[in-house]
C-alpha cells in the first residue's frame, strides 16, 4: 500500500529522485529478503521535515548495532540506504525484529525554502 499524509511539498529534484530509490532499495529488499505477505510505504510530510516509512510483516532480522556492521552481516542494501541518507543530510532507522517484520524511516528536514513549496 501507499499512503500520503499531510500536504505534499516538491523538493529539488536530485533529493526526490535520491528518496525514490531508497523507497525502490527498500522495497527490493522486501522482495529479495523478506518473504511478506504485505509492504506499506507511508510518506508523512509535516511543517519541518518528511518522513518516509517502508514497512513489512516478513521475517525480520537482527539489527547489527553499528552501522559500520552492515557490510559483516552482508547487509549491503542497508549500507547504500544510510550512505544515501548521509548525502542527504537525512535520518536513516531500521527498526526490525525476528518473525516481526521491519520498518525503514527516512526522516529529512526540508531545506530552507523547501518548506514553503507547493
Amino acid at each position: 500500500t501507499f499512503t500520503i499524509r499531510g500536504k505534499e511539498k516538491r523538493l529539488d529534484p536530485q533529493t526526490e529522485m535520491t528518496l525514490y530509490r531508497m523507497v525502490q532499495e527498500s522495497l527490493n529488499n522486501v522482495m529479495r529478503h523478506a518473504r511478506a505477505g504485505r509492504a506499506a510505504v507511508t510518506a508523512t510530510y509535516g511543517p519541518d521535515s518528511l518522513e518516509i516509512t517502508v514497512e513489512d510483516n516478513g521475517v525480520g532480522f537482527d539489527v547489527p548495532a553499528s552501522m559500520t556492521d552492515l557490510p559483516v552481516k552482508n547487509h549491503f542494501g542497508l549500507l547504500g540506504l544510510q550512505e544515501r541518507a548521509d548525502l542527504l543530510g537525512a535520518v536513516l532507522e531500521i527498526r526490525s525484529i525476528p518473525g516481526e517484520g521491519t520498518v525503514i524511516s527516512i526522516i529529512l528536514a526540508y531545506a530552507s525554502g523547501e518548506d514553503e513549496q507547493a
